[in-house]
C-alpha cells in the first residue's frame, strides 16, 4: 500500500515539476507569452486562448496580406505605365532614325543624279560640239533638195564624196553655206548642154530631176569648162568643187571658187525638222 501511494504521489509531482521548470523555460515561455500577446493583444494563459490566439493571427496575416497586395497592385500599374511609356518612346526613336536615314539615302541620290546628269550633258555637249552640228538652211541655194530654214544635222569628221551636201564658209565672205560637192581633188569638170562630164566621162546627176527645164528649153546648169572659168584645168588638192542645187540662182564655186578643207565644217548627214519631212542623206 505505502509502494503504491508513493508512485501516485511521484504521478502528481513530475507534472507539476514539468510545468513549472527551470528558470529558462519559465523564462522562454514567459517570452512566448508576450509575443502572442503583441501580436494578438490578448493574453494567452490558458489553451483556450491560444487556441483563439490563432486564429487571431491567422486573421492578421491575411489582413497584412490584403494591405500589401493593395499597396503593390498601384505600384505593378505604375510600372506598366512606364513600361508601356519606354517602349512607345524607344519605337518612336527608332522610326526617326529610319525617317533620317531614309532623307540621307534619298539625298545621296539625287546629289548622285545631279552630278551624272551634269557630266553627262558636259560630255554629250563636247562631244557634240568637236563631232556634231545643227545649223539651219538660209536661203534657196539648195532649192528643192532643201528650203529656208530647215534643221540639219552636219557630222564635222564625215568623209567627202561626189554629190556629198557639205557644210562650208564662204572663202570670200565667211558665210555658211549649205553646197553639193562636184569636183573632187585633181579632176576636170565640164558641164555640155546641161550634163555634167568628170575626166571625159558623163555622170548623171539624178537629184536634179525633179528641176527639169525651164520654159525656153535652156538647161539648168549653164555650160562652162574649169579652165576658162577659174583658170584651172583641175581641181586643186585638198579642194572641192561645189554647186547649189538650185543652178540658176546659188551662189557657189563658180563665183567664188574652189572650197579648200579647211573652210569645210562637215557633212550633211540627215533633215531633222521640219519633223514630217526628216530625211537621211
Amino acid at each position: 500500500m505505502q509502494k503504491k501511494r508513493a508512485a501516485t504521489n511521484q504521478r502528481q509531482i513530475k507534472p507539476q515539476a514539468y510545468t513549472e521548470g527551470t528558470g529558462k523555460q519559465k523564462k522562454t515561455a514567459v517570452a512566448k507569452q508576450g509575443k502572442k500577446q503583441r501580436k494578438t493583444g490578448r493574453p494567452a494563459s490558458d489553451d483556450c486562448g491560444n487556441a483563439s490566439s490563432t486564429v487571431n493571427l491567422q486573421k492578421a496575416a491575411a489582413k497584412k496580406k490584403k494591405r500589401v497586395n493593395n499597396t503593390e497592385k498601384p505600384k505593378s500599374g505604375r510600372k506598366r505605365r512606364s513600361r508601356s511609356v519606354s517602349a512607345s518612346s524607344h519605337t518612336y526613336v527608332k522610326m526617326k532614325k529610319r525617317k533620317k536615314k531614309r532623307s540621307r539615302i534619298l539625298r545621296t541620290f539625287l546629289i548622285e543624279l545631279g552630278l551624272t546628269i551634269a557630266i553627262v550633258s558636259m560630255l554629250a555637249g563636247s562631244i557634240g560640239y568637236l563631232t556634231l552640228s545643227l545649223p539651219v538652211v538660209d536661203g534657196y541655194g539648195m532649192t528643192p533638195t532643201l528650203n529656208d530654214q530647215e534643221r540639219l544635222l552636219v557630222r564635222k569628221r564625215g568623209s567627202i564624196k561626189r554629190f556629198s551636201l557639205v557644210y562650208i564658209k564662204n572663202p570670200q565672205t565667211g558665210q555658211r553655206l549649205i553646197r553639193r560637192v562636184i569636183g573632187l581633188p585633181g579632176e576636170t569638170v565640164e558641164y555640155q548642154e546641161g550634163h555634167l562630164w568628170i575626166d571625159g566621162e558623163e555622170i548623171p546627176e539624178r537629184f536634179l530631176s525633179s528641176i527639169g527645164e525651164s520654159e525656153d528649153s535652156t538647161p539648168a546648169t549653164a555650160n562652162f569648162i574649169l579652165q576658162e572659168l577659174l583658170g584651172q584645168s583641175r581641181v586643186p588638192q585638198d579642194s572641192y568643187f561645189v554647186l547649189g542645187d538650185n543652178r540658176r540662182y546659188a551662189s557657189d564655186s563658180r563665183s567664188f571658187g574652189f572650197v579648200s578643207e579647211e573652210v569645210v565644217i562637215g557633212v550633211v548627214t540627215a533633215r531633222i525638222f521640219p519633223l514630217h519631212q526628216m530625211t537621211q542623206f
